[in-house]
């Protein structure tokens, strides 16, 4: 912020930006400007209505900004800038782990209701949505979305260069996925080149074989969720299509089982 030829603007600027009303930044100011003050005092000071001021005095007290001494007249002292700020600075971190913690509390709530109220509406557990996107970063990042919440079992089918791309962008949800009991199943594409230190990595979490044809990238999640993924005419774009539907997946996940059986181990 640019500084003011006065500097009082200046600085209840500052403090309304950090989130005071300008009632309460006017008066902080101005019990810095005048010391320890009554309340009559900081209104006159402060140009505030005399009804309002105790209300402002009080909320800058429970902010951190002013000190009450006990008396008749109370009076109201300023704490310190840098003090200040910094049980300010509390404050609003209290404010904002109080409302994450009601959020996650009423996402629950959410959820909890959600699950009742779709097992109640008819067809709901049969109906399989199909959602296309284009670009390879946003494709693989929806790929690690949905490896992270995985719980049972990863099958991929895909090629050699793909699945480095794929490693080396989630080895770590991978990783992960395989340390809290995820089966993964990998067939590569035989006629490319296999990246050794990508190999070996992913030999640590995933049972890897080759096969003589594979002509497209499916990924298998979980009994239900599918992502295909292909390129396009322009060979640097790509599609991805994803659905959830254990129909599918049986079907897709059947081929899969032919393939592993007619696949071979990974060259020693």
């Amino acid at each position: 912020m640019e500084n003011d030829t006065n500097p009082t603007t200046s600085l209840i600027s500052y403090l309304k930006e950090l989130g005071l009303s300008e009632y309460q930044s006017s008066a902080y100011i101005a019990l810095l400007r005048r010391g320890t003050s009554t309340a009559k005092q900081a209104s006159t000071e402060a140009d505030i209505p005399q009804s309002r001021i105790y209300g402002v005095l009080e909320k800058l007290e429970g902010q951190g900004f002013v000190t009450i001494q006990p008396g008749r007249p109370k009076k109201y002292g300023p704490v310190d800038p840098e003090r200040a700020i910094a049980q300010y600075t509390r404050h609003k971190r209290a404010q904002f782990d109080e409302r994450i913690n009601e959020v996650e509390k009423l996402g629950s709530e959410f959820l909890e209701e959600t699950s009742s109220a779709l097992s109640r509406w008819k067809g709901s557990d049969e109906m399989d949505i199909g959602w296309s996107y284009s670009e390879k970063e946003h494709i693989r990042e929806l790929m690690r979305e949905i490896c992270e919440r995985t719980e049972s079992e990863i099958r991929m089918m895909t090629t050699a260069y793909s699945f480095r791309r794929l490693a080396n962008h989630h080895k770590e949800s991978f990783a992960d996925r395989a340390n809290e009991g995820v089966d993964i199943q990998i067939l590569l594409a035989s006629d490319e080149p296999l990246n050794d230190a990508v190999i070996n990595t992913a030999s640590e979490w995933a049972d890897i074989r080759m096969a003589e044809s594979v002509e497209g990238k499916i990924y298998l999640y979980d009994n239900e969720e599918i992502v295909l993924a292909y390129r396009t005419e322009d060979e640097d774009k790509y599609v991805g299509f994803t659905t959830r539907s254990p129909y599918l997946y049986q079907t897709l996940s059947h081929l899969f089982d032919l393939l592993w059986e007619q696949s071979s181990p990974l060259p020693a």
